[in-house]
């Protein structure tokens, strides 16, 4: 699915505002107009990028403004993305979070993704949890 510019802009500029290494605009277009790739969008709200692989999909990105935080919106694109996937032959989900992110690793095992790794120092500060949904 193409993107517009709009849509390619406030995704990077929510990537600056939630990410210590955000991605430009570029990459978010690369990732979101890849015929494998995988972009939930709610306007003025979040996203969610990933890509399919056979019948596997990950998880890349996922942000939420700020102040729209807390208010079930990460859990709601979460399952438009994991429906995506579904609905594109994807049988497993996986991602990677910060172990320190435990807002996000709270969402994600309230999605039912269950641990099934991790990458000691990963992270230069922090390691990395592996996570896998079976859709």
């Amino acid at each position: 699915m193409m993107h517009t510019e709009n849509d390619i802009a406030f995704i990077a500029s929510l990537e600056y505002e939630c990410f210590a290494e955000p991605w430009d605009a570029q990459t978010v277009r690369t990732v979101a107009d890849d015929p494998d790739g995988i972009c939930v969008y709610m306007q003025g709200t979040g996203y969610a990028l990933g890509k399919l692989a056979a019948d596997e999909a990950e998880l890349y990105r996922i942000a939420v403004v700020p102040g729209r935080r807390g208010r079930g919106f990460g859990g709601l694109i979460i399952d438009r993305f994991i429906s995506e996937c579904a609905g594109r032959g994807a049988s497993r989900v996986f991602l990677e979070v910060r172990s320190k992110n435990v807002r996000a690793i709270s969402l994600y095992e309230r999605k039912s993704f269950i641990r099934i790794g991790v990458r000691k120092g990963y992270y230069p500060d922090d390691d990395a949890v592996l996570y896998e949904l079976e859709i």
